[in-house]
């Protein structure tokens, strides 16, 4: 991961050195006992997972590399593309936020997918990230403090991080399970699930499902989740090698069974729907992930018999993805622009 990282222009230890100068680090107010036992397994190559500094530290600076193994020819920008992807095809599918709405992103990690949404939807009135770590939400809350209050400037403290930066007093931050927020019935206008269900054992996403349909608003309240799709050709060939697909599985101790589960017939879609979601929709992001759209109906309306509308096949985006062994592409694109 460094390796790929510092070959697309991704500073690693640089940027790790510069925010473990930010601390100094102790864990906010967190309730331990909310912490599941599946979260509590060795994640992304660290033996506490989730639950230690050093994953903190470098989980957005992870994020970067895997942005630029998803995108290599974009380098260091890899994941503005990646996660672009991901805005288009959900825009595709029609989501929107309403003014004055609040959008939930379960499982935010650090934040990086919450100040996007953020910057995405000037319109909401409040953003809420919920995650399981005191550790990345610790990091997420010093990175909110350390954003510029000028708008467009992204170099706190003189040393630019590896993710943009920006204050925005709409954010926030709790410790939370996605499975049991504490939020109201329909307190939300927008659950956002952004890379999170393939770390998650599948009765713990239909869990996080059911709790994501109560705490929409009914009637309009959208579900947005994003995923790797392994019915695509480059995670099938991936994982039909057991040699290279045991690189990948050895930091992900959900993969198999997650693989498994989204491409079944009983997979997430059929979950959501079971749960009560209506309009459910699902379209191509990249050559490997997906995006999947659903609604709360209002309440009384029995949404079970409706047909999920599976556009993947007809949306499918060509495979850039590096290949498991490579660290950098031959090439460089221009610089994107979305």
């Amino acid at each position: 991961m460094v390796q790929t990282a510092e070959s697309n222009g991704v500073a690693w230890r640089e940027q790790l050195a510069w925010i473990k100068e930010q601390g100094p680090w102790t864990l906010d107010e967190h309730d331990e006992k909310i912490i599941p036992d599946y979260y509590r397994q060795p994640f992304h190559a660290y033996e506490d997972g989730n639950l230690c500094w050093e994953s903190a530290w470098e989980g957005e600076i992870a994020s970067r590399a895997v942005g630029a193994r998803n995108y290599p020819k974009y380098g260091a920008e890899g994941e503005d593309a990646f996660r672009g992807a991901f805005d288009e095809a959900l825009a595709s599918l029609g989501a929107k936020c309403p003014p004055g709405g609040t959008i939930v992103d379960l499982g935010c990690g650090s934040g990086i997918s919450t100040r996007r949404l953020a910057a995405a939807h000037p319109q909401a009135a409040r953003i809420l990230g919920l995650d399981l770590s005191p550790h990345f939400l610790a990091v997420g809350r010093r990175l909110l403090e350390l954003a510029p209050e000028a708008e467009g400037v992204v170099a706190p403290v003189g040393q630019p991080w590896v993710q943009p930066l920006g204050r925005d007093r709409r954010i926030e931050l709790r410790h939370a399970d996605a499975a049991r927020t504490c939020l109201a019935d329909g307190e939300a206008d927008v659950v956002c699930l952004s890379l999170v269900i393939h770390e998650l054992p599948p009765e713990v996403t239909r869990q996080v499902a059911a709790e994501a349909f109560r705490i929409l608003r009914p009637g309009t309240g959208q579900l947005w989740l994003t995923e790797m799709d392994f019915a695509t050709d480059g995670f099938t060939k991936l994982r039909a090698n057991p040699v290279l697909f045991s690189l990948i599985r050895s930091t992900e101790p959900y993969l198999d069974v997650y693989a498994d589960y989204q491409t079944s017939e009983q997979g997430p879609a059929h979950d959501l729907r079971e749960v009560g979601f209506g309009a459910i929709k699902l379209a191509a992001a990249t050559g490997r992930h997906f995006a999947l759209l659903a609604t709360r109906p209002d309440r009384g309306v029995d949404a079970r018999a409706e047909t999920i509308d599976d556009r993947r096949a007809e949306t499918a985006k060509a495979d850039s993805h590096l290949k498991t062994w490579e660290a950098k592409a031959e090439g460089r694109a221009e610089r994107y622009i979305r």
